[in-house]
């Protein structure tokens, strides 16, 4: 027996209260495999308000013009690709950039230098991307951590750098641009001091 999953039953329920309006999220859309999430419901989606039968259990299911379903994919990865193909005529693709006055707010209890600092690398890393990839990829929550210089280090060195050293871990000229700017940034990070004796 075919048991109606989550998105059947909120069919369900939602038609027979129609004067709701009902939001579903999915959070990283991009994640999940499709084909399993949705199934045969892809195809009901593109025929709102209509009975379609699926083809597991033959029972009529209808997608009511009242749920409204919002999914988030970060395009960084690099199967959105493939999702927005199998979704264009379901979904509307809305593109949010990140913003460097975001991080300013996120970090505005940090002390200036710091949140300077973790400003030029937030804008430095999606430098490398944007000519690279000619996409912006790190939005500003990825910095939500960051406390003082300390917790900026743990964040470049255990989130940032390690995800764009495996997106660009292919040798050539990607690579050698990601090393170049990560080499950079680290120095930032950690800049040497100089000891001069005068005498």
């Amino acid at each position: 027996m075919v048991e109606p999953q989550l998105f059947v039953r909120l069919c369900r329920y939602i038609k027979q209260h129609s004067d709701e309006k009902v939001v579903l999220v999915i959070d990283e859309i991009n994640r999940a495999d499709i084909a399993s999430v949705f199934g045969e419901l892809l195809f009901a989606l593109e025929y709102r308000g209509q009975k379609v039968r699926l083809a597991y259990s033959g029972e009529p299911c209808e997608v009511p013009n009242n749920i409204y379903i919002i999914a988030t994919a970060n395009d960084i990865d690099r199967r959105t690709f493939d999702i927005c193909v199998a979704l264009r005529r379901r979904f509307a693709v809305v593109r949010i950039d990140s913003d460097e006055k975001d991080l300013d707010e996120l970090l505005k209890e940090v002390p200036k230098d710091v949140r300077d600092l973790a400003v030029n690398i937030f804008n430095e890393v999606n430098n490398l991307f944007k000519k690279l990839t000619n996409k912006k990829d790190i939005g500003h929550l990825l910095f939500k951590d960051v406390k003082d210089i300390e917790g900026l280090k743990d964040t470049w060195n255990y989130k940032i750098k390690p995800m764009i050293e495996g997106y660009f871990s292919v040798p050539g000229i990607m690579s050698d641009e990601k090393q170049k700017r990560s080499e950079e940034i680290d120095k930032k990070l950690n800049p040497k001091s100089d000891h001069h004796v005068r005498t």
